[in-house]
């Protein structure tokens, strides 16, 4: 069975973002994805994150995880990005703000591991020791380190 880690590369973790916003948040994201080999097409991908899906988990009353997926098939294989904002982001008019945020990319061909990989996330980012760590990871391979504990 695969952990989490295995499908985060250090080059698609962004422990810094400069965004302000979801939209810069997500394009910013995307570029580090931009020489990754298990995407296909480029443009249809980079286009489809900003249209994808996503669902919060809420850390308390103002603070807040995004999880952007989707299944396409302008992926080979399971890609993901990570990025991190000290200052947080607004999301979609509400008065939360994000500070880790997810882009989870899957080809259609893997619908057991899409499953997997959103419940894996969803585990980790509930629990607040956990997520306060990876918050203050220094480097893109400690928090890929702390991600390669959770199992799929």
């Amino acid at each position: 069975m695969n952990q989490l880690s295995h499908f985060l590369y250090p080059e698609a973790v962004s422990l810094s973002l400069s965004a302000i916003d979801k939209e810069a948040a997500l394009e910013e994201m995307a570029i580090s994805l931009r020489h990754d080999p298990r995407i296909i097409n480029w443009q249809e991908f980079s286009q489809a994150i900003l249209k994808s899906s996503a669902f919060a988990i809420n850390i308390d009353e103002k603070r807040s995880i995004m999880v952007h997926h989707l299944r396409t098939n302008t992926v080979q294989d399971l890609t993901m990005a990570v990025g991190c904002s000290h200052h947080g982001i607004y999301y979609d008019k509400s008065n939360e703000l994000v500070f880790l945020i997810f882009i989870v990319n899957i080809p259609h061909a893997l619908n057991n591991e899409y499953l997997r990989v959103m419940g894996a996330i969803a585990r980790l980012c509930q629990e607040p020791s956990f997520l306060n760590m990876l918050l203050a990871s220094t480097t893109p391979e400690e928090f890929i380190k702390l991600l390669s504990q959770e199992k799929l």
